[in-house]
């Protein structure tokens, strides 16, 4: 991705590098979480240092994002149970309470310690598939869940809406 394209938010060429793998896309910029983790734990790897073109993006942004997030969770966690709705709802309350972003993975456990998950036995085995994902797939090369974990899933949205719940108590304190 060119420089001019990620600072603009301009359509370009992209590949990049998620949890489910690489993924080719002409469509991609820096949300707020995003801006967040490159200017605090950004590393060079090559060439010039662009992040103070970057700008820190405002409280009003990040709960603006956070709001987003969160009409997503509602909207589509209910349809698509999975795993991540639930690490996104707790990055989303760390970052509401902190003003700061951590990875997923580490948010969920935040919450746990925080005591603010309704569901402590879901939250902990989420943190194990998360922490060992091998584990926990039928064909390791196409990294399709086994059949336990799908099943799963689809008993997690009452879990899930609980834990939404929490986050929508904590945005309307905003």
């Amino acid at each position: 991705m060119t420089l001019n394209a990620l600072l603009n938010n301009d359509d370009d060429t992209v590949i990049y590098w998620g949890t489910s793998g690489q993924r080719l896309t002409n469509n991609w910029g820096l949300c707020p979480f995003g801006k967040i983790e490159l200017l605090e734990n950004g590393r060079l790897l090559f060439g010039n240092d662009f992040r103070h073109l970057v700008g820190y993006p405002s409280r009003a942004e990040v709960i603006e994002a956070i709001k987003q997030t969160y009409e997503n969770l509602r909207k589509y966690g209910a349809k698509y149970p999975g795993i991540g709705w639930f690490l996104d709802t707790a990055r989303c309350l760390y970052t509401l309470k902190t003003n700061k972003v951590i990875a997923k993975t580490k948010a969920g456990e935040w919450a746990i310690k925080e005591n603010i998950c309704p569901d402590v036995s879901v939250m902990k085995k989420i943190i194990e598939i998360r922490k060992n994902p091998l584990e926990f797939r039928n064909n390791k090369e196409t990294r399709s869940w086994n059949k336990e974990i799908l099943e799963w899933e689809k008993t997690l949205i009452p879990y899930l809406q609980r834990f939404v719940d929490v986050l929508e108590l904590e945005l309307r304190t905003m």
